[in-house]
C-alpha cells in the first residue's frame, strides 16, 4: 500500500512538474533565451556541426 501511494505522488509531483515547465510561459522564454545565446557563443560549432 505504501508503494502504491508513493506512486501516486512520485506521478502527481511529475506531472505537476511538467506542467509547470510546459505552460510558465516566463520559465520558457528563459530556456529560449538561455538556447539562443549558447548557440550564438557557439556560433562556429553549431555551423560546423550542420555542414558536415
Amino acid at each position: 500500500m505504501l508503494l502504491t501511494i508513493s506512486a501516486r505522488l512520485r506521478a502527481q509531483f511529475e506531472s505537476d512538474l511538467l506542467s509547470f515547465i510546459l505552460f510558465d510561459g516566463d520559465f520558457a522564454q528563459e530556456l529560449i533565451s538561455l538556447g539562443r545565446r549558447d548557440a550564438q557563443h557557439r556560433a562556429d560549432e553549431v555551423l560546423s556541426f550542420f555542414s558536415e
